[in-house]
């Protein structure tokens, strides 16, 4: 299903999630849209009213959003832009003398290395929020743009993993380290960003707080790999 019919079938709540299979969030968006419609039906005071009308109304565009973005990600699996993840074990033994900051960046860079295949060696990891361009104006545009992304370089390629709007890991892509032409990193310490030209397009990452030290390695290895890079 292209994500133009699953935002069309979600004119009515929860259909276009339930034809993308994705059943029981179909029925839960009926059923929270519906409550909201009752709500605001039956409410007494016009503050009351208010509410429920902005809870349906929030409800109904968060639901539509949803079955667009599982319908698109559903679409690039079968172009073959990006690969189902692989079925691994959820926990991930961590030792117990790391800090609560090593711990994270610990269980990031093993969800990764499940990811890779076995001639692939994993340099850096950075978990990063790739904002939206600044022409996403349409309402609903810029949730949809915006996107949870753990980036490892390898030798080759940057390994993407990409995740749903819960977090959940969603597909694999490999970007060729051959195909960046700029970096740049702006920002203050608090909220740094790269910014990253792949094939012409520029994207803008929001890294995590805990990646401070590891972006400037990050950025000189892909120099290194790539000496024709800009910054």
């Amino acid at each position: 299903m292209s994500p133009f019919v699953a935002g069309l079938a979600s004119i009515i709540p929860g259909l276009g999630l339930f034809l993308l299979k994705k059943r029981w969030g179909g029925l839960l968006a009926f059923g929270l849209v519906a409550a909201a419609a009752i709500g605001f039906y039956f409410a007494q005071t016009r503050f009351a009213a208010q509410l429920f009308f902005d809870a349906f109304f929030f409800i109904w565009l968060v639901q539509a959003i949803i079955a667009i973005s599982f319908a698109r990600n559903q679409q690039r699996l079968a172009k073959g832009e990006m690969q189902a993840p692989r079925q691994v074990s959820s926990s991930i033994p961590v030792p117990s003398n790391l800090s609560r900051k090593e711990k994270q960046a610990y269980k990031v860079r093993e969800t990764v290395k499940q990811q890779l295949t076995p001639d692939e060696r994993l340099y850096i990891v950075l978990s990063v929020i790739e904002q939206p361009p600044a022409s996403a104006h349409i309402i609903g545009s810029p949730v949809l743009q915006t996107h949870q992304y753990t980036i490892g370089l390898t030798d080759n390629n940057l390994v993407r993993l990409e995740y749903d709007m819960w977090g959940k890991l969603e597909g694999v892509s490999r970007i060729p380290i051959s195909s960046i032409q700029t970096l740049k990193l702006t920002g203050l310490s608090a909220m740094r960003f790269l910014e990253i030209t792949i094939d012409g397009k520029k994207k803008v990452w929001q890294l995590a707080p805990y990646n401070k030290e590891e972006v400037d390695t990050f950025i000189s290895r892909i120099q290194m790999q790539k000496p024709s890079v800009d910054q």
